[in-house]
């Protein structure tokens, strides 16, 4: 994607890059990737709020998550494990697919539990 910015950036990600670079010293990157690395959901968070945190986390880590299906295998991993468990086991194809039905099955279950 090209960005118009009077020839300053030539691409989104030469403009992203060095937006961090001003902006997020070296030091904040590598805590924003440890906090990625180490984010667990919590006992009584909702699927949809590590969802956000996760998401925001996301955007320090660089080539860490160089594709798809290591984006869903983080996700997936910080998930608790009851709901982990259960998005593994059905085998959800995309990053969407695992938001949907980690939901879901948040969801049903807290609808029965209530």
């Amino acid at each position: 994607m090209t960005v118009a910015t009077h020839g300053e950036f030539e691409t989104c990600d030469a403009f992203k890059q060095k937006f961090y670079q001003q902006y997020f010293p070296p030091s904040v990157m590598k805590r924003l990737r440890r906090e990625f690395m180490d984010l667990r959901q919590g006992p009584e968070e909702p699927v949809m709020q590590y969802m956000d945190i996760y998401d925001y986390l996301r955007q320090f880590v660089g080539d860490l998550v160089r594709d798809e299906s290591e984006d869903m295998y983080y996700f997936g991993d910080g998930l608790k494990p009851d709901i982990g468990y259960y998005v593994v086991s059905i085998g959800a194809m995309t990053i969407t697919e695992i938001y949907e039905r980690a939901l879901a099955h948040e969801t049903y279950y807290l609808g029965r539990v209530a």
